[in-house]
């Protein structure tokens, strides 16, 4: 029974099946899709109406993660987010933000470059 499943397993790796689904950026390409998201924050990321709806391609993963988190249990405060979030799992909010951040977007400076904020 055991040389089995080990059998199978050795035969799914060797195939290929199953390294889709264990891509989190496809992954969270598909919930971005399957959850609505392309709705507000448009087919990869980039809104169609960023005076309302934030662009998130690009953004940094660590944020979308604690974002959507905040939304989830209530410390962000966002009457549409705060429904959408809900239903969200810790893999689905892992995967999302992997998407997010692997899409061109954001463009922020390295650090040795960013030099004294100009008076306003």
């Amino acid at each position: 029974m055991n040389w089995e499943r080990y059998a199978l397993g050795l035969l799914l790796c060797l195939s290929g099946a199953g390294a889709a689904a264990a891509n989190p950026v496809e992954r969270g390409a598909a919930v971005h899709q399957e959850r609505g998201c392309n709705a507000c924050h448009g087919q990869q990321g980039v809104s169609t109406a960023p005076d309302q709806f934030p662009h998130l391609a690009g953004q940094h993963a660590s944020y979308v993660e604690h974002t959507l988190k905040g939304y989830r249990d209530g410390t962000r405060r966002n009457a549409v987010m705060n429904q959408m979030a809900a239903a969200l799992s810790d893999g689905e909010i892992r995967v999302l933000a992997a998407f997010y951040a692997a899409q061109d977007g954001l463009v922020t400076a390295p650090r040795d470059r960013v030099g004294p904020r100009p008076n306003r």
